[in-house]
């Protein structure tokens, strides 16, 4: 699995170094985003930059945390992947039943694959 550092930049948020996996490019950077969501992403110039929003309180309580070694015990981590499934699940729930439910059941395929790529 990629390891992604952090390096220092210019201002105030961190940028992190970029990781190749499968021969594709990643990196991620740190910047208030105008939705409430956690993060944006896009392909520029054959990378997949992920925005993660400074604004949102997953970035602060955890994302930020993780980065500057605050959470160092197995269990505080564990809990945390815990709660990035159930409210994955929770988010899919409000979804049953309506037409949008093909959709979702494709994106957590793919989402599947993908992560088995990653970890692999």
């Amino acid at each position: 699995m990629p390891e992604i550092k952090v390096k220092s930049g210019d201002d105030d948020e961190p940028t992190f170094h970029p990781v190749s996996v499968k021969g594709l490019r990643y990196e991620i950077v740190a910047k208030e985003l105008s939705d409430d969501v956690f993060f944006d992403v896009e392909y520029v110039n054959n990378r997949v930059v992920l925005a993660v929003n400074t604004a949102h309180l997953f970035y602060d309580k955890i994302f930020k945390a993780l980065h500057e070694r605050k959470i160092k015990n197995a269990s505080d981590f564990l809990k945390i992947v815990e709660l990035i499934i159930f409210s994955a699940a929770r988010s899919e729930l409000s979804f049953s039943g309506k037409k949008d439910a093909g959709a979702i059941s494709e994106f957590k395929r793919e989402w599947s694959a993908q992560l088995k790529t990653f970890i692999s």
